[in-house]
């Protein structure tokens, strides 16, 4: 399987293996299933998200973007990563309106 495919692939079986285990951990918590599919969905929807080209539509879903853009492990900390990865994840999002670049 090439990388390419792995990328467009990746988002949305993990979005599928999700539901299963997400139900697992919110029902006891969650006594209200109208609750409980909300939280699971904001919770896909930010898997769904992560490192695809899927519009985030909470600050959540953002800041995650965010933090794994800008994840020191992977890159080294410097301006770099601000040009290439920070800004644009806030601009044109939910965090545009949060944080000044």
């Amino acid at each position: 399987m090439t990388r390419a495919w792995q990328c467009c692939f990746h988002p949305p079986r993990s979005t599928y293996l999700a539901i299963r285990i997400l139900n697992g951990l919110l029902s006891p918590v969650y006594e209200d299933a109208e609750k409980m599919y909300e939280i699971r969905g904001h919770v896909l929807h930010t898997i769904c998200a992560h490192g695809a080209k899927v519009r985030d539509l909470t600050v959540e879903t953002a800041l995650v973007g965010v933090v794994d853009d800008t994840d020191m492990t992977k890159d080294g900390a410097g301006i770099s990563q601000v040009q290439e990865a920070l800004a644009p994840e806030i601009s044109h999002g939910p965090l545009e309106d949060y944080v000044d670049i």
